[in-house]
C-alpha cells in the first residue's frame, strides 16, 4: 500500500508494461499527462502513444508521444526492469521545447533586425558618399560601406542558419566576394575565384575572417593592377589556413605593408590579433597575405 501511494503521487508519468509492451499500469500523472483514463491505457501497446516517426525498438530517450487528444508531447523516457515488468518514466519536455523555440525565435528575430539597421546605416552612407565632391572622401565611406555590409551579411546568415550558432563558412565568404565583385570601380574587371572548404564557425570566428577577406581583396581591387585575385581557405594539421592572393605588381618588401600606416593594414593586423593567428605575407609575383588561425571558442559575456 506504501508503495502504491508513493507510485500514485510521483510527479513524473510512469507507466507499467510487460514484455509485450502491454501497459499494466499506470499513475495518476500519466493520466494527466497523456489525457487517458488508467482504464483507457491498460491494455493498450506502449507503442500507441509513441510518435509514428520515432516508434521503434528502442523507446528510451527524447521521444515525441500523443495525447489522447493528437497533441504532441515531447518526453524524456527512461526505461527500468522489476521483475518481469519494464517501468517507464516519462519526464514532459513540452514547455522546455516551447520556450527553447520561442527564444530561438526571438533570436533569429533580433539578428534580421540587426542585418536591417545595417543595412539601413549602408544606404545612409551611399547617399552621403553620392553627395561629396572629394574622391578620397567617397573612398572613405565605400570602405566603410564594404566593412558595414561584411557584419550585415554574419548575421544574415545566422538568421538563416539550422542552429543559430554556427554559419557555413564557404557560403558566407562568397557572398563577400559576389559583392565585391559586383561593386568593381577601379576601371578593368578583375577575376575573383575562391577554394572555400565547407566548413561551420562560430560567430566570434566567421566576423573576424569575413572582414579580413572583405579588407585583403578590396585592397587588391583598388591597388595591386591585378587580373586575378584568389581566396582560398582550408584546414591544414589541426589549424585553419586562409589565403588572399593576387597577380598584380606586388611589393619591394613586406615592410611595405607594415610601414604604410593605412586603415585597412591597421584593421588586418588587429584582426590577426584577435583570432590569435598567425600572418605571412609574400610578395613575389603579386602580393600573397597567408593567415593560420584556430576557431575562437565563445566568451561569456555575463
Amino acid at each position: 500500500m506504501r508503495y502504491r501511494e508513493i507510485f500514485e503521487l510521483a510527479p513524473s508519468p510512469i507507466i507499467s508494461v510487460g514484455d509485450d509492451l502491454i501497459i499494466r499500469d499506470c499513475n495518476r500523472r500519466a493520466e494527466s499527462v497523456l489525457g487517458y483514463q488508467r482504464g483507457e491505457l491498460i491494455g493498450r501497446n506502449l507503442m500507441d502513444l509513441i510518435h509514428p516517426e520515432d516508434a521503434g525498438e528502442d523507446f528510451e530517450g527524447e521521444r515525441r508521444l500523443l495525447r489522447s487528444n493528437g497533441d504532441v508531447i515531447y518526453a524524456d523516457i527512461g526505461v527500468a526492469r522489476v521483475g518481469d515488468e519494464r517501468i517507464i518514466i516519462i519526464e514532459d519536455q513540452t514547455e522546455i521545447r516551447r520556450s527553447l523555440q520561442e527564444k530561438e525565435l526571438l533570436l533569429r528575430e533580433i539578428h534580421h533586425r540587426v542585418k536591417n539597421n545595417l543595412q539601413i546605416i549602408s544606404s545612409l552612407l551611399s547617399i552621403q558618399e553620392r553627395q561629396l565632391e572629394s574622391e578620397e572622401l567617397s573612398d572613405v565611406l565605400r570602405e566603410s560601406r564594404e566593412r558595414i555590409r561584411s557584419i550585415a551579411l554574419v548575421h544574415e546568415h545566422l538568421y538563416r542558419s539550422t542552429n543559430l550558432r554556427t554559419i557555413r563558412i564557404r557560403n558566407y565568404l562568397n557572398n563577400i566576394l559576389s559583392k565585391l565583385s559586383q561593386g568593381q570601380t577601379h576601371g578593368k574587371d578583375v577575376r575573383i575565384s575562391s577554394s572555400i572548404e565547407d566548413l561551420e564557425f562560430n560567430l566570434e570566428t566567421s566576423l573576424p575572417i569575413g572582414l579580413m577577406v572583405n579588407e585583403l581583396v578590396s585592397n587588391s581591387l583598388k591597388h595591386s593592377g591585378a587580373d586575378n585575385i584568389t581566396v582560398e581557405l582550408r584546414s591544414l594539421n589541426g589549424t585553419l589556413e586562409l589565403t588572399v592572393k593576387d597577380d598584380g605588381i606586388g611589393l619591394e618588401s613586406p615592410e611595405v605593408l607594415e610601414k604604410s600606416g593605412s586603415m585597412g593594414w591597421y584593421l588586418i593586423r588587429a584582426l590577426t590579433d584577435q583570432l590569435d593567428g598567425e600572418l605571412k605575407i609574400e610578395t613575389e609575383d603579386g602580393l600573397s597575405v597567408s593567415l593560420r588561425f584556430r576557431e575562437l571558442g565563445y566568451r561569456e559575456r555575463y
